[in-house]
């Protein structure tokens, strides 16, 4: 994690006001990629908690999910701060599917989320990032100038299975109250 950008979320993206997100779903189930397909091309996922519960693998409905979404002409990168083991077994299981896999572990650092879209040749205007985490994923996405920023559940939440630490789950609590606090105050 670059714990400097994580402290500019908190100075930027809550006491400063800045509306981080564009949207909220339940699940990446319920994210409408047919209706943002004529606006946008790459999709940019964050993989624990967000494809899979935390530390899980691939299930056979999110992988059809991915299958579909690439399917659709969307190019798909997955970025997620994890170890150089966990790395290696998401570039087994994301390979083969034509996802690319950026190799970091600094979120909220825009760097991962350029590097994606560099790697596919297509514009913030025109790329989505989906997340978990409103400091990280988020707040990332947003420095990267990336157009449509959309939160989801945790996986483990919405489906189950093993959750991130606790410390995770609270800090992740208390950005989104933080952040929904500061985001009711932006003037649309």
């Amino acid at each position: 994690m670059n714990y400097s950008k994580y402290v500019q979320f908190w100075i930027k993206g809550v006491f400063g006001r800045v509306r981080i997100l564009t949207e909220n779903k339940k699940s990446v189930f319920e994210i409408d990629f047919q209706n943002l397909k004529a606006k946008t091309d790459l999709v940019i996922f964050d993989f624990d908690d967000t494809l899979v519960e935390f530390g899980g693998r691939l299930n056979s409905d999110m992988s059809d999910l991915l299958k579909r979404i690439i399917d659709m002409g969307y190019k798909v990168a997955v970025f997620s701060n994890c170890t150089k083991q966990r790395t290696a077994e998401l570039n087994k299981v994301l390979t083969p599917l034509g996802i690319y896999n950026v190799v970091r572990s600094d979120k909220p650092s825009p760097e991962g989320f350029i590097d994606a879209m560099k790697h596919f040749d297509v514009s913030p205007e025109r790329t989505i990032a989906v997340g978990d985490k409103i400091g990280t994923e988020m707040y990332g996405a947003y420095l990267a100038g990336i157009r449509y920023r959309i939160l989801v559940e945790p996986f483990s939440y919405v489906f189950g299975g093993r959750k991130a630490s606790i410390y995770h789950r609270i800090l992740r609590e208390v950005e989104k109250i933080a952040y929904r606090i500061a985001d009711s105050k932006i003037e649309n």
